[in-house]
């Protein structure tokens, strides 16, 4: 108990202290107080312990007596609120004095340091998202790429296994000794043979020319060609394949026709385009083959009234194995590599190929090749 009565007395001793030291200090002027250069020296010594700018000016307001100025540096600026930040300047005193400091630091001082680790926090963050849009996207890419070779793949599987199904039924009825017999069903069975020798062939061709496009192998025999007579050999031979389903028609009235090309690769590019157009088109088939010229370009457009395609389907139909989709995927024979090899001929000449489309009105590709002068 004695030793607690010490503790106290002393407590009740040492605030008497304070509060005769503060009543004191009240009745003198502020300079006299606490000097203007002590003040100067804490704060410099605070913002420097954070590392905050040391180019400050600072005032002491009277609160009490509506921030009546008690003292202030030579910069500081009254009329400026925005970069001055305010604390109380006796927060620990028994009888509470309403006096503040007042800190003015510019906002530039305060940013500057912070300015490059800002940066590189910014630019590192946008590196991070770039990386992860380009990992989701080549993600998405290779998702596409294995659907549509998967796609590739089981179509190949279809259109081999209906060849070799008929190949190896034609062989077992040769072999048949009634048959062998028989001239005239021998010869019908060996030419069934043949007939489906010969798709496989022209299968395995279309998959070969692109392999050599890919990889830059493939020359072109370059020769002077008669685009318009080109295009009419083509139109006759495949209105008499279309026999009563349909009707090419033809607007030939480019002045300038002789192009140097490959002729063989450019029969296969506009037999390759007018067969998409009648295997998307519907019963009966309505195409029509225009053809203009400028000083340096001869133009092709072959245009169908087909399905047509939405914007989708667009921006992939030159992708190779790509198909357009049309509820089961073998009720249109292809196999998604007509357009690549069609693009790739037209500008191995040198050449561009632009499509546009609308669904359930048609579709027109637009070939542009060099003219000879």
């Amino acid at each position: 108990k004695t030793i607690a009565l010490k503790e106290e007395r002393n407590n009740i001793e040492t605030t008497i202290d304070q509060l005769v030291w503060e009543m004191d200090e009240w009745s003198k002027p502020f300079g006299d107080s606490i000097p203007g250069e002590m003040i100067h020296d804490v704060l410099l010594k605070s913002l420097e312990e954070y590392r905050l700018p040391l180019e400050f000016d600072f005032a002491i307001l009277d609160s009490l007596e509506e921030e009546i100025i008690l003292f202030k540096t030579d910069e500081f600026q009254e009329e400026t609120r925005a970069d001055t930040y305010f604390s109380n300047l006796y927060p620990y005193e028994l009888i509470p004095r309403q006096r503040s400091i007042a800190l003015q630091v510019s906002h530039s001082q305060l940013f500057t340091p912070l300015s490059t680790p800002i940066a590189l926090s910014i630019a590192f963050t946008l590196m991070l998202a770039t990386g992860l849009l380009l990992i989701i996207k080549n993600l998405l890419h290779h998702r596409k790429v294995s659907e549509v070779q998967s796609d590739f793949i089981n179509n190949m599987t279809h259109e081999f296994k209906t060849p070799i199904a008929t190949i190896s039924l034609a062989s077992d009825s040769i072999l048949n000794p009634v048959i062998l017999s028989n001239q005239e069903k021998v010869s019908y069975f060996t030419g069934m043979i043949k007939k489906e020798n010969k798709r496989m062939n022209r299968l395995v061709e279309k998959i070969l020319q692109m392999a050599r496009l890919e990889s830059k192998e493939l020359k072109l025999d370059i020769q002077l060609v008669n685009v318009h007579d080109l295009l009419t050999n083509i139109i006759e031979n495949t209105q008499v394949k279309l026999k009563d389903q349909g009707k090419i028609s033809s607007d030939l009235r480019a002045e300038h026709h002789e192009i140097n090309a490959d002729q063989v690769h450019l029969i296969n590019v506009f037999y390759n385009l007018l067969d998409n157009a009648i295997k998307y088109s519907e019963t009966p088939v309505n195409i029509n083959i225009s053809t203009s010229s400028s000083r340096n370009h001869i133009s092709i457009i072959i245009k169908d009234h087909g399905k047509g395609m939405n914007k989708k389907e667009l921006q992939h139909i030159f992708d190779r194995f790509y198909r357009i989709e049309a509820g089961n995927v073998h009720n249109v024979k292809g196999y998604g590599l007509g357009l690549t090899y069609v693009k790739a001929i037209v500008e191995k000449h040198h050449g561009s190929i632009g499509v546009r489309s609308e669904l359930n009105v048609g579709t027109s590709f637009e070939i542009k090749l060099p003219i000879n002068h």
